[in-house]
């Protein structure tokens, strides 16, 4: 399988936050990250799994600029959020209220992303579309 973002090319690391782009865990992300994305748009027809995205291809040398552009993009922010975020949102916390503390440990779930990082893909989705939706603009 091929895949979209490139953590080694220049232009795709111009894609992520600047804090991430030298991140040593960034090739350890990149492509389980990528899967993530494209999984969440993937569905089973009975025979095989298609991802219901416009413009989507296996090979990204085939899929349309306009879509590699929010493809991209969509993976680089996904990325840049886990790298960004993982670190902060685990571990030991303290909660204190007047005189009473609480300790307890809080987990970081990877794939719990803000929808804001899909966005770019809304207009691509093709999920419960029908071919009349798209024919006839219902």
């Amino acid at each position: 399988m091929s895949y979209y973002f490139d953590p080694t090319y220049a232009a795709d690391l111009k894609l992520l936050n600047a804090a991430v782009r030298s991140d040593d865990e960034l090739a350890n992300v990149s492509n389980p990250t990528e899967d993530y994305v494209r999984e969440r748009y993937t569905s089973w027809n009975g025979v095989s799994y298609d991802v219901e995205l416009r413009g989507y291809e296996a090979d990204p040398a085939d899929a349309t600029d306009p879509f590699k552009k929010a493809y991209k993009q969509t993976i680089a922010d996904a990325i840049s959020y886990r790298l960004l975020y993982y670190s902060e949102h685990h571990g030991l916390k303290q909660d204190k209220r007047r005189q009473r503390s609480q300790e307890y440990f809080e987990s970081f779930n990877p794939d719990d992303f803000p929808i804001h990082v899909f966005k770019r893909l809304d207009l691509f989705d093709i999920s419960g579309v029908t071919a009349d939706d798209i024919i006839y603009g219902i």
